[in-house]
């Protein structure tokens, strides 16, 4: 975390793909938790331009997979598995 920086700093990654993915882990990487919000599951068609996921991932939750590797790199995150939606927002 940087140095000064509150404790609760939160955001909310909308797709856990090649843009939402390295945003995600350089948010966790200063210390914000992030709360990972896709519904998709990693598959090989896209996978050269998702730099999160690994050939192991394959069919696994994006937002579960993203998480994990947040949480193992000493970050804080959530998944939501569910599309990100005006009602959901709350």
């Amino acid at each position: 975390m940087t140095a000064g920086a509150p404790a609760s700093r939160r955001a909310t990654v909308v797709g856990a793909g090649g843009l939402g993915g390295p945003i995600a882990l350089a948010l966790a990487a200063d210390g914000v938790h992030v709360t990972v919000c896709d519904p998709d599951h990693v598959d090989l068609s896209n996978l050269h331009r998702q730099i999160a996921f690994t050939g192991d991932d394959l069919g696994a939750s994006k937002a579960q997979r993203l998480v994990a590797a947040i949480i193992a790199s000493g970050g804080q995150a959530t998944a939501y598995l569910g599309r990100f939606e005006a009602a959901s927002a709350s």
